[in-house]
């Protein structure tokens, strides 16, 4: 019986990790997307750093949503979309608003180049969206599985 259980843990830790890893690897991607949309908006719309910062977030969560839902944790697209969507959004949303105002600190307060703050800010953030993620929005499928 401790072997079994200690077979159990050792899997679900295995399992996390590789969570963890691939989380990084569509997390780096939606990092790339971020940026490359919050420069883009920013200098050749010349809209305010925040606002494209904003636009890029929300973008950026669609994307990784999609690709954290089918990829990471092996879901059909459609499947509880809306109701794991809505919780990741509100997750997004709350490390959206503690994104802006962290960038807006490291900016406009700090002084340091808006590109370089965003980068700060998101991966300093993203170990707590993916914990937030792994506990709430895909909970159920491990309740069901």
């Amino acid at each position: 019986m401790l072997i079994r259980n200690k077979l159990f843990i050792l899997k679900i830790r295995n399992s996390a990790g590789k969570e963890l890893v691939q989380y990084t690897l569509v997390g780096i991607s939606g990092i790339l997307i971020n940026l490359f949309l919050l420069y883009f908006l920013t200098e050749f719309f010349n809209f305010y750093y925040i606002l494209s910062a904003f636009l890029a977030g929300i973008a950026g969560g669609l994307y990784c949503f999609s690709i954290d839902k089918v990829w990471i944790f092996k879901e059909k697209l459609q499947t509880r979309f809306f109701r794991e969507y809505t919780t990741y959004i509100m997750i997004g949303g709350i490390s959206l608003i503690l994104k802006l105002f962290l960038l807006y600190f490291l900016t406009s307060i700090i002084g340091i180049y808006y590109i370089f703050s965003q980068a700060i800010v998101i991966a300093s953030l993203g170990i707590f969206t993916f914990v937030c993620n792994e506990i709430w929005t895909f909970r159920i499928k491990r309740k069901e599985g």
